[in-house]
């Protein structure tokens, strides 16, 4: 299904959004395993570099914004609302944050494993040089709708 319809079967079961605008986009390294991951309830957050929302000229999230995450090869997979945004350094980033975040072991220790791994690479296709003394943008949400409920539609 391609993303229009999706987002259109997404309005006939929340009425309440039809008229909202919404992001289509895949999660870091491997788009599918983490949509998996947000579909089951095990993801409720994401990070993400608040330098690079400059360099490539994006809007910080915000609470309510729409998203549908899309798997590796773009299709859609469910739509989330984001439910609190806040401004971290990497350094202090928490436990709590790095569970709720649904990779690996759930432990702090592997999210910052991972992660230094995908800022150093990100970063570095930017033309950066990446530090742990960065600030991250910390990002919650909730999934509303997955590609399994558009298939009861």
């Amino acid at each position: 299904m391609d993303i229009k319809a999706f987002w259109d079967q997404f309005i006939k079961a929340y009425p309440d959004f039809k008229g909202d605008t919404y992001t289509a986009w895949q999660f870091g390294v491997n788009p599918s395993h983490l949509a998996d991951l947000v579909i089951t309830g095990v993801k409720t957050a994401t990070t993400s570099a608040y330098k690079l929302y400059g360099i490539d000229d994006e809007p910080l999230p915000q609470i309510g914004d729409l998203s549908i995450v899309l798997n590796h090869t773009n299709e859609p997979q469910c739509v989330i609302i984001t439910t609190h945004v806040y401004l971290s350094p990497y350094t202090k980033i928490s436990e709590s944050h790095a569970y709720k975040e649904g990779e690996g072991d759930l432990s702090l220790q592997y999210w910052k494993k991972a992660h230094h791994e995908f800022f150093f690479e990100e970063f570095k296709l930017h033309g950066l040089k990446w530090s742990e003394t960065e600030i991250m943008v910390c990002e919650e949400f909730k999934c509303l709708y997955t590609y399994l409920d558009s298939k009861m539609d």
